[in-house]
């Protein structure tokens, strides 16, 4: 609504505040972390097995 560029989603740099994150910021290559709380809810919610760690 106010112009923003971006990502809606929690800042981890800015103390988890929702707001429009830049594109420049979440361009890729930072691994997903399969360990976070919130993920491993979700795979119980949905009955989901959680997977191996893959290294690459």
């Amino acid at each position: 609504m106010r112009g923003e560029g971006g990502v809606t989603g929690h800042d981890e740099k800015d103390n988890d505040i929702l707001k429009a994150i830049a594109f420049n910021r979440i361009k890729g290559g930072k691994p997903f972390d399969i360990g976070q709380t919130w993920f491993e809810e979700l795979l119980d919610t949905m009955a989901q097995p959680r997977g191996a760690v893959v290294t690459h």
